[in-house]
């Protein structure tokens, strides 16, 4: 088997709020939206072809699992550091862990509206 991406779903609560903080503050697009009776899915996207399922939270079990909201977090590789610091606070998104020295580069942890952490890390050149 081979795996040709790899991304996460965000199960939350509010999907306007959640897909504008991502339009907003990461660049992404909405790609594709799905609505089938109680589930509504986005799908996002970035230009570099990163993707993003966001993910109506059911009122129901779904597929006999009980869906909660949320996701532990995610690992974004980035370039620069200074300049992905800048944009994020220039956009307002909430830094949970400012940069930070590390022995694979840089890294800081950002926070989106449903406690979702995104670790972004800027490897040694």
């Amino acid at each position: 088997m081979k795996t040709t991406s790899l991304y996460p779903i965000i199960v939350t609560e509010n999907v306007q709020e959640t897909v504008d903080f991502y339009t907003g503050t990461l660049d992404y697009t909405v790609k594709h939206k799905v609505t089938r009776g109680p589930i509504c899915m986005v799908i996002l996207e970035n230009p570099k072809g990163c993707t993003i399922e966001v993910m109506q939270k059911p009122e129901k079990e779904l597929l006999n699992m009980k869906l909660n909201a949320g996701l532990h977090g995610f690992r974004m590789n980035v370039d620069d550091m200074d300049e992905a610091f800048a944009e994020f606070t220039a956009k307002g998104a909430k830094i949970i862990i400012q940069p930070t020295a590390t022995t694979v580069g840089k890294n800081m942890v950002v926070c989106d509206p449903n406690g979702v952490l995104i670790t972004v890390i800027e490897h040694q050149k």
